[in-house]
């Protein structure tokens, strides 16, 4: 089945879930309260979509990861869920139809953030997508950081038919180059630039469940007059 790919942070979601679970691990006692502080005065110094940058993004990674190295997974986890339980509130309101019409379309969706995975799988399940990937920390080291432009790519399985792919920053460029139908959503600086000069789908809040239904209907419309094609030529 073809896959469609989406971001969480921004695209499916208005805020930073990963941040929003720092905040409460720090706030908890859970991490050093001025290791996760470090993270957060780094981000307010930057400049709107510099974070979408290598070495910006990898500097927060690097940061994240310092902040909950001596984090128990277990805590993680379970705040993790917790937090997601006030947090899914404000999903944008296209998210779960988007995601319904995804999967009656026969579409294998899979969920990919820069934040980390244990918020990222709350999401997930939340949601009823079937595979996703976010940050991965150990002992103070990133593992896995698909926040890093060019990184979110390489997570899909290289011989996947990515039919839709949806993002909003620099990090997602990789993702909606590989897609049939690259969708940017509300997209920062960079995303908006590559995607004019590419040709991909722009869309907003209002714009974005309307425009994917009409893909999808043409879709099967188009798969419908191909079978019927090929059986009047048998």
């Amino acid at each position: 089945m073809p896959y469609a790919a989406l971001d969480l942070d921004g695209t499916l979601y208005p805020g930073t879930a990963g941040l929003a679970l720092l905040s409460a691990l720090a706030k908890g006692g859970h991490c050093p309260a001025g290791d996760a502080a470090s993270l957060f005065a780094f981000l307010d110094q930057l400049a709107a979509d510099q974070l979408n940058t290598v070495d910006k993004a990898t500097r927060a990674c690097q940061l994240y990861a310092r902040a909950v190295a001596a984090t128990d997974p277990r805590v993680v986890e379970q705040l993790s869920h917790t937090i997601w339980q006030s947090e899914r509130r404000t999903l944008f309101s296209f998210t779960r139809p988007l995601v319904d019409a995804l999967h009656r379309a026969g579409h294998t969706t899979i969920l990919i953030s820069g934040s980390p995975h244990e918020i990222v799988r709350a999401a997930a399940d939340d949601l009823g997508i079937t595979h996703c990937q976010g940050a991965v920390f150990r002992d103070g080291h990133v593992i896995r950081a698909p926040g890093i432009p060019g990184v979110k790519e390489s997570i899909l399985p290289a011989d996947a038919e990515v039919s839709f792919a949806f993002g909003n920053s620099a990090s997602d460029s990789d993702l909606l180059a590989r897609a049939v139908h690259p969708i940017a959503f509300e997209p920062l600086p960079l995303l908006r630039k590559a995607a004019e000069v590419n040709g991909w789908t722009v869309v907003d809040r209002t714009t974005l469940l309307p425009t994917v239904m009409d893909l999808i209907r043409d879709g099967e419309e188009l798969r419908t007059a191909a079978s019927s094609a090929l059986t009047h030529s048998r």
